[in-house]
């Protein structure tokens, strides 16, 4: 699963970046505005975002993994039940402790016809 996250607002800034060098390479507007301090500030979020990705498929390969081992303990889990109940039999106590539901215990419901007279 690609969950890659983009930001509209490092896009935005690169061009920019890019624009302002075209007027003036060391551009100083006072007050610590310089576009030193601004492609630094734009680097310092573009490794931020990358480490961000990073993580986050990591995570998706540890989802994988334990989507695969969940699928293989529900298997395991349905092929005991099923061979408890073959070994002891469907009705009986040991079935029950294993999680199972006693056959003579399940409750079928009927359906019920909808009569579709109006009055």
């Amino acid at each position: 699963m690609l969950r890659k996250k983009r930001s509209k607002v490092l896009d935005i800034a690169r061009a920019r970046i890019a624009s302002i060098k075209s007027i003036a390479e060391n551009l100083d507007l006072g007050n610590g505005m310089t576009l030193t301090k601004y492609i630094a500030t734009a680097d310092r979020c573009d490794i931020s975002l990358d480490n961000y990705n990073t993580s986050i498929a990591a995570t998706d390969g540890y989802k994988s993994v334990f989507d695969n081992d969940e699928a293989e303990l529900a298997d395991i889990s349905d092929r005991f039940l099923a061979g408890i109940g073959a070994l002891y039999g469907r009705g009986s106590d040991e079935y029950v402790k294993a999680g199972g539901t006693k056959k003579t215990s399940i409750r079928r419901t009927r359906l019920k016809k909808i009569d579709e007279k109006k009055e």
